[in-house]
């Protein structure tokens, strides 16, 4: 149960963090391609490469996770189905440890 409570206030905390430092999903767009070293516009179109899809993990999670924003929106935003945003969430958790992304856009 503490350990519930406590993920809840880090969730609720890094979502305050966000709207304080004027966080959008295009504006996680930018730093996560920066992060990733691709083109912005490379997260909306269909490319299955490493850095592509690196850089799409760490958008849906920080969007979800962060801004809180529902899976379903994100799935129309970035044409993928229910499944494989649920999949993007979890690698982009992990990545977002690799790249300190939470560091980059401000909320750890």
């Amino acid at each position: 149960m503490e350990k519930i409570l406590k993920a809840a206030e880090m969730t609720e905390r890094q979502q305050r963090a966000s709207v304080q430092n004027g966080l959008t999903i295009e504006k996680l767009q930018t730093l996560a391609a920066q992060a990733t070293g691709i083109d912005p516009a490379s997260i909306l179109i269909r490319d299955r490469s490493r850095p592509v899809a690196e850089a799409r993990a760490l958008v849906v999670y920080a969007a979800t996770d962060v801004l809180g924003r529902r899976s379903a929106e994100l799935a129309r935003l970035l044409a993928m189905s229910s499944g494989s945003i649920s999949e993007a969430r979890q690698r982009g958790h992990a990545l977002a440890t690799k790249y300190r992304f939470l560091e980059t856009i401000g909320v750890a």
